[in-house]
């Protein structure tokens, strides 16, 4: 389930902004897989009502699941890593 949720969402930020540093940055903030499902559902409600999403909104949101998450420092050098 987290290989899946977190390929899913690699593959929604691209089509937000095919960009290595935004997808890793979002990735990192966010922290781990319930925020990383917790934005993968929040884009795919998007698609849904047809609201274009902006990079910043998603980084803002990143930022906000991942405030207080410990495992945030763990999970970033993983995704640093794999991403590389």
């Amino acid at each position: 389930m987290k290989s899946d949720c977190s390929r899913e969402l690699v593959n929604e930020l691209k089509q937000i902004w095919n960009n290595k540093d935004f997808v890793c940055g979002v990735l990192c903030n966010a922290g781990g897989s319930d925020a990383w499902m917790t934005m993968l559902e929040y884009i795919r409600e998007a698609k849904k009502s047809d609201k274009k999403l902006t990079s910043d909104e998603i980084i803002l949101l990143s930022l906000d699941l991942g405030e207080g998450d410990s495992e945030n420092e763990v999970v970033g050098e993983m995704i640093s890593l794999a991403i590389s």
